[in-house]
């Protein structure tokens, strides 16, 4: 048996009883033979990769310049941790080679992502090289290193209570590893606002709006939550099914 069918997304093709992919002409990115000229020839990790194809698919793939992307999105085509893909972005941005953009409503934000076509801007790292020692020249004196004492983080993980992950003794910056967690979610949905997208915009817009300011907490994780109550009280009213505040 032979034939063809195609869904949405993807098209297939019968062979002998088996299915097998068969993706159609019709389907297609539009990208420049000369940007593509110049990919072949930049070197960048595997994973930025896999988020410079996702930018370039939710972009040009429907012939837009920028998109708005989740981090759930990237997280969902690619496969790779939300946090990571935050990480993964930045880097992109600080070679670059993607172009962000940011729009404040209140103390929301959405962030958009497009490809900088100006390909000679892109910083990229230089190809490997291998240098090798000849002649019969003594070898360095081998240097011992004393390593420092292992700490069982498990362990140390084990003791930390939960929703302390952001909690310091003193005020500091906004920490370098903050993300919004499974515990601000929560607080979020039960100030009425069941939209996860709204609630990761709100937690970007404040990670933006406190670096910016160089705000010093103790607890981020408590800045978090006065930042959602404004939102909700003087903002974004019409997102929260709630009108009276829940205590957390």
């Amino acid at each position: 048996m032979k034939g063809a069918a195609t869904s949405r997304y993807r098209s297939f093709y019968f062979s002998k009883g088996n299915i097998v992919a068969n993706p159609q002409p019709d389907q297609f990115t539009k990208i420049s033979n000369e940007i593509i000229n110049v990919l072949c020839k930049k070197r960048i990790s595997g994973r930025e990769w896999q988020i410079l194809w996702t930018i370039i698919r939710k972009t040009w793939g429907f012939k837009k310049k920028v998109d708005y992307i989740s981090k759930s999105q990237f997280a969902e085509i690619t496969g790779i941790p939300r946090q990571k893909c935050q990480e993964l972005l930045n880097n992109l941005e600080a070679k670059n080679i993607i172009n962000k953009g940011i729009t404040q409503k209140g103390n929301s934000s959405t962030v958009t992502y497009g490809i900088n076509k100006d390909y000679e801007q892109w910083k990229v790292l230089p190809k490997k090289v291998t240098v090798t020692q000849k002649g019969n020249g003594l070898l360095p004196k081998k240097v011992t290193k004393v390593l420092p004492k292992k700490v069982n983080t498990k362990e140390k993980k084990d003791n930390l209570k939960k929703g302390d992950e952001f909690k310091f003794k003193i005020a500091v910056p906004l920490p370098k590893n903050i993300c919004l967690t499974e515990r601000m979610k929560s607080y979020v949905k039960k100030q009425g606002c069941e939209n996860s997208n709204h609630a990761e915009e709100l937690f970007e817009g404040f990670c933006i709006n406190q670096a910016k300011r160089g705000m010093k907490w103790h607890d981020w994780t408590l800045a978090f939550y006065d930042w959602v109550r404004r939102d909700k009280k003087m903002y974004n009213a019409d997102k929260y099914k709630e009108r009276e505040f829940v205590c957390k």
